[in-house]
């Protein structure tokens, strides 16, 4: 299997882990596109909130209302699915 066919398997399997019977807000892809590219360093919810110029309070909220989950929770299934992506993974309340 070639690079580009394996990336949009994963990219299509990303999104459909998302979706929860409606299309996922670009804002909700754009986080799971910042977990999946950052795998190997610390991930947080302000890195992120940061990396999109937004509010953390805001991102999780959105983000919430979007999957159903935390942003936090979402990165520890990510990197448990993962188990090649060993790092360190820091939950700020």
């Amino acid at each position: 299997m070639n690079l580009q066919y394996r990336m949009i398997l994963d990219y299509t399997a990303r999104v459909e882990r998302l979706h929860l019977g409606k299309h996922p807000m670009k804002l909700t892809v754009d986080v799971a596109n910042y977990i999946q590219h950052h795998m190997s360093e610390p991930i947080t919810a302000e890195k992120i909130a940061e990396e999109l110029f937004l509010s953390r309070p805001y991102l999780s909220r959105k983000f919430k209302e979007e999957t159903g989950e935390s942003q936090m929770d979402f990165i520890l299934k990510e990197k448990r699915r993962k188990p090649n992506a060993s790092s360190a993974i820091r939950i700020n309340p």
